[in-house]
C-alpha cells in the first residue's frame, strides 16, 4: 500500500493506478527500496503521462517491467544495489529518477543513493576524452552527409529527426550538460542557448526543406565547425 501521506502528492486520476502498480512490483523478488520518479512525482503530468517507478533490489538482477493499467502505461526499473552504487554516475536518467523521485518503500541505502544522485546532478557531467569527442564529430558529419543525399528524396523527413536527436545529445555532451527528455530539451536550450533553440525551432518547423537543411548544418558547426581533419579509432578489443 502506497502511504497516505504520499498517496495525496500524487494526482487523483493517477491515485488508483499507481496502487494497482506499487501492488504488482511489491510482488517481484528482492525489492528493498523504491521510488515514484517522472513527470507524476514531480507535479508535471498530464492525461497522456505514464507511471515510472525506479526500484532497488537485494538480488544481482536488473530487469525492467512494462504494462498497461487501465490506459496508463506502467514501467518499471529494477537494479541491484552494488549495480546503481557504482554505475550512478553513468547512467543519466538513473540520476533524474532517483533524485527526484518520491519514496514509496524507504530503505537507508535507497535514501544514501538519492543523495548521491541529487550531488551528481549538482556538477557536470564528466568531461569527454579528445576520442570521445572526435566520435561525435564524425557521428555529425555523417548525419550532415546522409540529410544531403536525401534532400531531394520522399524519404528526407524521416532522416531530419533522427540526425537532431544525434546531433543535440552531441552538444549536450561537448557542453557537460546533463542529458533531458527530447521532450524538455527545446525548453532547456531556450534558458541554455537560445540561438541553439531557435534553430531546432526552424528544423522542426521550416517552411522549406532548404531552410531546415541550412539549420541542421548550423547546428552541426556547434560540433565539428571548423571543419577540420576527423580521426576516431576505437579501443581494439581481443576476439
Amino acid at each position: 500500500m502506497i502511504p497516505n501521506n504520499i498517496l495525496k502528492r500524487i494526482p487523483t486520476d493517477f491515485r488508483p493506478v499507481a496502487q494497482l502498480a506499487v501492488d504488482r512490483i511489491l510482488e517481484q523478488p528482492d525489492v528493498i527500496g523504491f521510488v515514484l520518479a517522472g513527470s507524476v512525482a514531480q507535479g508535471t503530468s498530464d492525461k497522456f503521462s505514464d507511471l515510472d517507478f525506479y526500484v532497488m533490489t537485494d538480488g544481482n538482477q536488473r530487469w525492467r517491467l512494462c504494462w498497461m493499467l487501465e490506459t496508463v502505461p506502467v514501467e518499471v526499473f529494477f537494479n541491484p544495489f552494488e549495480y546503481l552504487q557504482s554505475h550512478i554516475e553513468s547512467v543519466s536518467a538513473a540520476l533524474h529518477m532517483l533524485a527526484t523521485g518520491i519514496p514509496i518503500l524507504e530503505h537507508p541505502e535507497l535514501r544514501m543513493l538519492q543523495e548521491l544522485a541529487r550531488a551528481v546532478l549538482g556538477q557536470p557531467p564528466r568531461k569527454l576524452s579528445q576520442n570521445e569527442l572526435e566520435f561525435d564529430r564524425f557521428n555529425t558529419m555523417e548525419c550532415v552527409f546522409e540529410t544531403r543525399s536525401v534532400l531531394e528524396m520522399e524519404s528526407y523527413p524521416y532522416f531530419v529527426p533522427q540526425a537532431l536527436v544525434f546531433i543535440l545529445k552531441a552538444i549536450y555532451r561537448k557542453n557537460r550538460w546533463w542529458e533531458l527528455k527530447p521532450k524538455h530539451i527545446l525548453n532547456d536550450l531556450k534558458t541554455r542557448a537560445p540561438r541553439l533553440a531557435a534553430l531546432v525551432h526552424i528544423i522542426l518547423n521550416g517552411s522549406s526543406r532548404g531552410e531546415v537543411q541550412t539549420a541542421l548544418e548550423t547546428l552541426a558547426k556547434e560540433i565539428i565547425d571548423p571543419l577540420t581533419q576527423i580521426e576516431f579509432s576505437s579501443d581494439k578489443q581481443t576476439v
